[in-house]
């Protein structure tokens, strides 16, 4: 075996493991075999796991809806001394990544005079059962994290993170964003945030209503087999 080939195998071998002990999955000696979603026999209780958790479920309905083209028209509450927000359009385009398992957002519009671009990755993650997001844009050099839940009616997720960004006063301040984001119908969803502080409570800084482009039409994704979309989504 050539040596690059070994290293590459062994690379392989070494992250599976890392992973399957990460979630407690190792297997002991004498584990009995089970029978894995493929149906392949023999395999140990770690793969067969392994496999089953990089499966679709019906949480990843909620993510394909987000797919598409959307244009963008954002409210922001960011000045403490105006009640009244600031308006700017903007687009985001949605694409499904591996099977429908990921979306990637890739944003652009306005901040003020200012170009603005942003990036999202959007997951479900089956071995913590949550919905994680990360999102990082032209206006920093940090990326943000969050993690949430679907909300009662299966049409969005209301997520939460930290972050520190400066105050009114220039110095640093550490945030705690919460979002919700919900379709109001196939081609039309809403996004809230808000933040907050321990000196200030929590308040309203962001809303944005995306509405579908005629070329923004959802893209297909390898179906699910079982799985259902949330009512009101398609």
């Amino acid at each position: 075996m050539k040596t690059w080939t070994k290293a590459v195998c062994l690379a392989l071998c070494a992250g599976l493991v890392v992973t399957g002990a990460a979630v407690g999955l190792k297997s002991q000696p004498g584990d009995k075999k089970t029978q894995p979603p493929g149906g392949k026999e023999g395999m140990d209780p770690m793969m067969a796991m392994m496999l089953e958790m990089s499966q679709p479920v019906a949480q990843h309905e909620i993510i394909k809806g987000f797919a598409g083209t959307w244009n963008a028209d954002v409210k922001m509450w960011m000045d403490p001394t105006s009640k009244e927000p600031t308006s700017s359009k903007g687009t985001m385009k949605g694409t499904l990544l591996h099977g429908g398992r990921y979306l990637l957002g890739e944003y652009s519009g306005m901040m003020g005079e200012t170009p603005f671009t942003g990036t999202m990755m959007w997951a479900y993650n089956r071995v913590d059962g949550r919905y994680e997001s990360t999102w990082f844009d032209s206006w920093s050099t940090g990326i943000f994290m969050s993690k949430g839940q679907a909300t009662a009616d299966g049409k969005g997720v209301e997520s939460t993170g930290t972050f520190r960004m400066p105050g009114p006063d220039g110095k640093l301040s550490e945030i705690t964003q919460r979002e919700k984001i919900a379709m109001i119908g196939k081609d039309k969803y809403f996004m809230e945030m808000w933040h907050a502080t321990k000196e200030e409570g929590e308040k309203k800084v962001m809303e944005i209503t995306y509405t579908r482009t005629a070329e923004g039409a959802r893209p297909s994704a390898p179906a699910v087999p079982g799985v259902t979309m949330p009512p009101g989504t398609r």
